[in-house]
């Protein structure tokens, strides 16, 4: 079977872009070989296969700008060809990236929510407790941008509740600019990624 190169989120695995070399094509690659600097992804384009609105403010809603992830946020991976990667590389994440790679689609039934950006970088991600039924621990991050700048949360690792329950997690961006319209883009285990635009105040 022939190979494809993603590029993913490196702390959750979700794939942003995949192609293909001729030039030994079976060669291991880093993820700075392959963006550069970085890779700017269009939050108004299909980011899990849907065609995701760009209107209002609210979590789930794409706008018209992009988000830059720097070489340190990404991971390469040299993964079979599979899962049609190359028309809807965002539809996939990478299990077990530091084993075996391999590609699996993400699980559209359930959905994060994200809740209002705070202007200390504080923001509350829910994660529906049916999501838990397929991994036992969840690792949610996310990155912010707005004003120029370009800022990570801290990952956060989410297990089940007992009884099971949906599950609020803190990220923290550190401070954000007053007055500033931020785009935030969250990735968590393999639920599809959610975008929140919002002026921060």
């Amino acid at each position: 079977m022939s190979k494809v190169i993603v590029i993913s989120i490196r702390e959750t695995g979700h794939v942003l872009a995949a192609a293909t070399r001729n030039l030994n094509p079976d060669d291991a690659i880093d993820a700075d070989q392959f963006v550069g600097n970085g890779l700017t992804v269009r939050t108004k384009a299909r980011l899990v296969g849907l065609a995701l609105p760009a209107n209002a403010e609210n979590t789930n809603i794409a706008h018209h700008g992009n988000i830059y992830f720097d070489p340190d946020d990404l991971s390469a991976h040299l993964v079979d060809e599979g899962h049609n990667v190359m028309r809807a590389p965002r539809q996939l994440y990478v299990k077990t990236p530091d084993e075996s790679p391999a590609l699996a689609v993400v699980q559209a039934a359930h959905q994060i929510t994200l809740g209002a950006i705070q202007a200390n970088g504080d923001m509350t991600v829910t994660i529906p407790q049916d999501a838990f039924s397929q991994q036992p621990e969840i690792v949610v991050w996310g990155r912010a941008t707005g004003g120029g700048n370009e800022v990570n949360a801290t990952p956060v690792t989410a297990e089940p509740e007992d009884p099971p329950a949906n599950v609020d997690v803190p990220l923290n961006f550190g401070p954000l600019q007053v007055n500033t319209v931020y785009t935030v883009i969250v990735f968590a285990g393999s639920l599809p990624p959610a975008v929140r635009r919002q002026n921060v105040t």
